[in-house]
C-alpha cells in the first residue's frame, strides 16, 4: 500500500480499548504521578492497557540522589498514569552489585508469553556502564534477573527485537546489533557496528565531536527493516535507516523526521542550524529518544520525550505515523476537519483522531 493509500484509510483504523475520538495536546506535562516525567519513554500496549517505562529523575548520578531502579506505569486511556512500583530494584550497596545506578532507558519488550525488561547501568562510580536483562511471566510482574552476575553487554540504550521467523536481536547506541539467546540471556555473538554518524559530513547526523547515535528501536515493513534512532548534533532529533538484513547492510535516510532544534546546539557540536526544517521548530529545543507503539486507533505511534523553550522540562510526545513501502512518516490529522497532511514532527497543541 502507497503513502497515499494508508493516509485515505488511516482514520477508519479498529479502536483499542477506547470509543468515539482520542484527544491529546502536545507536548503532554504532568504525566507521571510525581509530575517530573521521564526521559526515553517507552510504551507498550497489552490488552485494553498501555504499560509505560523510562529513565527516572535523578536522569543521571546526582550527588545525593539515588535512582531506584525500573518504574511501571499504567494507562487505559494514555492520559492518566498509575505509578504500579519499580520493577528492577537498585541493589543495596552491600550487596555489590554491578548494576547500582543509572537505570537509564529501561524497555519492555513481550516475546512467547514471557515479558522481558532491558536497562542500562553501572557502578555507583560512574564507570561499566552495561546492560541488564529481566523476565517475568505477567508485564506487572515480578521480574527476575537473568544477567545479575554481569552485564549482558557493555554499553548502552540496549533494545530488543524479534524477527518474523522467531530470531531475537539486541541492538545499542552506537549503533551495534547482535543475536540474542533470550532463554539463556546471553549473547550468541559480540555486538558489531552496524552504522555510524557520517564521517567528513557537516549534516546533522554527521560525525562531530562529541556527538554519536543513540536510542535504537527497530520495526520490520514487508522485507525493509527500518531502525529510528537520535542524535545530538543540533538539538535532539530522530532518524531513519533501513536495512534488507537486521545485522547488515544498514543504509540512513538523508533526513530526520521527528525532533527539536536550538541554536546553541549546534554552536556547541558544531551543526549547521537551519530554519524550516519542522513545522513547529519554534517549539521544541529538542525531541528524542523514541519507541513504537500501538495507538488508540489501532495504528502505529510515537513517543519521545521532548523539551520545549519556555520551562524546560521533559514531557512526553505522541504522533501518528505510517510505516510502509517508502519510509516512515509522520503524520498530522486537524481535529476539527479530520485532514490528513505528512509533516516533520513532533506536533504541537491539541489533535484528535477518530475511533471507530
Amino acid at each position: 500500500m502507497t503513502f497515499t493509500a494508508v493516509l485515505m484509510t488511516c482514520a477508519a483504523l479498529t479502536g483499542c480499548g477506547l470509543t468515539g475520538r482520542f484527544t491529546w495536546s502536545n507536548p503532554i506535562s504532568g504525566y507521571t504521578p510525581d509530575g517530573k516525567g521521564l526521559r526515553d519513554p517507552f510504551i507498550l500496549k497489552v490488552g485494553n492497557c498501555w504499560y509505560m517505562t523510562g529513565t527516572m529523575s535523578p536522569y543521571g548520578i546526582v550527588e545525593g540522589q539515588r535512582p531506584q531502579g525500573v518504574p511501571l506505569y499504567r494507562s487505559r486511556d494514555l492520559k492518566k498514569w498509575v505509578f504500579l512500583g519499580i520493577m528492577v530494584a537498585r541493589p543495596d550497596d552491600s550487596e555489590n552489585k554491578w548494576y547500582q545506578e543509572r537505570f537509564w532507558a529501561p524497555e519492555l519488550f513481550a516475546f512467547n508469553g514471557k515479558y522481558y525488561i532491558t536497562v542500562n547501568c553501572c557502578l555507583n562510580d560512574g564507570s561499566s556502564h552495561g546492560m541488564l536483562l529481566a523476565v517475568a511471566d505477567d508485564i506487572e510482574g515480578p521480574y527476575t534477573v537473568l544477567t545479575d552476575e554481569k552485564p549482558l553487554a557493555y554499553g548502552n540504550d540496549a533494545h530488543l527485537f524479534a524477527d518474523d521467523d522467531g530470531r531475537t536481536y539486541l541492538f545499542s547506541s552506537g549503533i551495534c546489533g547482535a543475536e540474542i539467546d533470550l532463554e539463556k540471556g546471553e549473547l550468541k555473538t559480540g555486538l558489531k557496528t552496524l552504522f555510524t554518524p557520517i564521517k567528513g559530513s557537516i549534516e546533522w547526523n554527521g560525525e562531530h565531536s562529541g556527538v554519536g547515535f543513540e536510542g535504537p528501536y527497530v520495526v520490520r515493513h514487508g522485507d525493509t527493516y527500518y531502525m529510528f534512532y537520535s542524535t545530538w548534533t543540533r538539538g535532539y532529533e530522530v532518524g531513519i535507516a533501513r536495512s534488507k538484513s537486521p545485522l547488515e547492510g544498514w543504509e540512513i535516510d538523508p533526513e530526520p523526521i521527528y525532533g527539536g532544534i536550538n541554536e546553541n546546539s549546534c554552536l556547541h557540536y558544531g551543526g549547521i542550524y537551519e530554519k524550516g526544517v519542522y513545522k513547529y521548530q519554534d517549539k521544541y529545543r529538542e525531541a528524542g529518544h523514541n519507541c513504537v507503539f500501538t495507538g488508540p486507533d489501532g495504528g502505529t505511534w510515537i513517543a519521545a520525550h521532548a523539551y520545549d523553550f519556555v520551562d524546560g522540562e521533559v514531557k512526553l510526545v505522541i504522533d501518528r505515523i505510517v510505516i510502509d513501502d517508502e519510509g516512515v512518516h509522520v503524520i498530522d490529522i486537524d481535529p476539527d476537519t479530520g485532514i490528513v497532511i505528512e509533516i516533520k514532527g513532533p506536533t504541537w497543541g491539541k489533535r484528535s483522531v477518530k475511533i471507530d
